[in-house]
């Protein structure tokens, strides 16, 4: 799921909806009206920063100055939710949307904590909600996309990927979530042009190469396959997922010793393929692998 985060009635990080006007930081010297103003920025750039006791002070000192400010609210959050008290995190939200129940960004960061707390029901009308006060807020889609998908609605899932992208023509993730339903779909070829978009957008994005990767397989560009595999290995060396792929793409093309060596890897980096133990480990013990 996919938050925004938000600067003073606008946004600071993700712009794929309408609503926003740019804060700028203010010198509390010569403008004191705007102290509230000063301190949530402040408190923003802490909270990227990773500083959250810091950012929680100057969001703090910005509802005292300003208790009508709705997005101090989400913000606070959207802090809460990342120490993982879901508690807070769900008043905040409630609160900044009673304050202000006009922003569709922050019905979306709500209902991606809904998720979190298996609220499903409660998370969709969220989504709804977003898309309805703003018909172009791509993330909101992304993220009902997800939810759909989740609930077994794949041709739902399509148009919302579908519409995230109409609105927000350079998010990655929305390709490679769009190529992931093409590939559900055995349509391999245009699910690798959308996770080649994604890669072109986003030259980093490991899971978008090690799904490009299994749709190559899927045609039997095994070469082409394989060096999606170590690209998505070197940019995320403790994905066990990867590492256990790529063993099963070595198997079979015959590279036995490659497989079960990737298999051992997978499981020293925690994937879970305990139903398959007994299985690979005899295999590779019988050809000298295991050690």
């Amino acid at each position: 799921m996919y938050k925004v985060f938000l600067s003073i009635l606008g946004l600071l990080l993700i712009t794929q909806c309408n609503y926003e006007k740019k804060a700028e930081k203010v010198d509390i010297k010569n403008e004191p009206v705007q102290k509230e103003v000063n301190h949530l920025v402040i408190g923003n750039d802490y909270f990227l920063s990773g500083d959250y006791e810091s950012a929680l002070h100057h969001y703090s000192e910005a509802i005292i100055l300003d208790t009508a400010n709705a997005v101090i609210y989400n913000n606070i959050a959207e802090l809460y939710e990342l120490q993982e008290s879901y508690d807070r995190a769900s008043v905040y939200f409630n609160i900044s949307i009673t304050k202000d129940p006009m922003n569709p960004l922050t019905y979306n960061n709500r209902g991606e904590l809904r998720v979190i707390l298996y609220d499903f029901k409660g998370a969709m009308r969220d989504f709804d909600k977003a898309v309805l006060l703003d018909p172009n807020c791509g993330v909101a889609y992304l993220n009902r996309g997800e939810l759909k998908l989740q609930n077994q609605d794949i041709e739902g899932a399509l148009k919302d990927y579908e519409l995230c992208i109409k609105n927000d023509p350079y998010n990655p993730v929305a390709y490679n979530n769009r190529g992931d339903i093409k590939e559900l779909n055995g349509d391999f070829k245009d699910a690798i042009i959308d996770f080649s978009e994604a890669i072109k957008i986003d030259s980093n994005y490991a899971f978008a190469y090690v799904n490009r990767a299994c749709s190559k397989k899927a045609i039997k560009d095994y070469t082409g396959a394989l060096k999606d595999y170590d690209r998505s290995i070197e940019l995320a060396p403790k994905q066990g997922l990867f590492y256990y792929d790529r063993a099963a793409l070595k198997f079979e093309i015959g590279d036995l010793n490659g497989a079960c060596e990737d298999w051992q890897t997978a499981k020293m980096k925690g994937f879970p393929y305990s139903k398959y133990d007994s299985l690979i480990n005899e295999y590779c013990y019988s050809i000298n692998i295991v050690n």
